[in-house]
């Protein structure tokens, strides 16, 4: 029975994932036709914007373990992550608490895709 239960729950977590990126892209092409400068994320970033969001739905700053998590259910191997916290701008940026958190160019670009009102980057 809870395998069945896991399996049913994968399944709509992906449809409803699915749906999140319908909805982004009707949201994107409305933007355009009332003249809303937008931008539709492209297909190599859709996983980064969705671990992204999920840590911004989060608070913004979680532990590793959270972290982990997150990729975990975005189909990403903790070893991808090192890319959130290196180059001139990252993503994220460890504390002294050894906790995570957004950096604001990873709320920009929340922003930027439109996954997030700017108001509450």
């Amino acid at each position: 029975m809870r395998e069945k239960n896991e399996k049913k729950i994968k399944e709509l977590i992906k449809k409803l994932e699915e749906l999140e990126g319908g909805v982004r892209l009707v949201r994107a092409e409305l933007s355009k036709l009332i003249g809303e400068r937008t931008s539709v994320i492209r297909e190599d970033e859709q996983q980064r914007a969705n671990i992204l969001l999920d840590i911004w739905k989060a608070g913004s700053v979680i532990t590793q373990r959270e972290l982990y998590k997150i990729a975990s259910k975005h189909g990403m191997d903790n070893r991808g992550l090192g890319g959130f916290f290196v180059g001139k701008k990252p993503s994220l940026v460890k504390l002294a608490d050894g906790k995570v958190a957004l950096t604001e160019k990873a709320k920009e670009n929340l922003v930027k895709w439109g996954l997030i009102p700017e108001e509450n980057a």
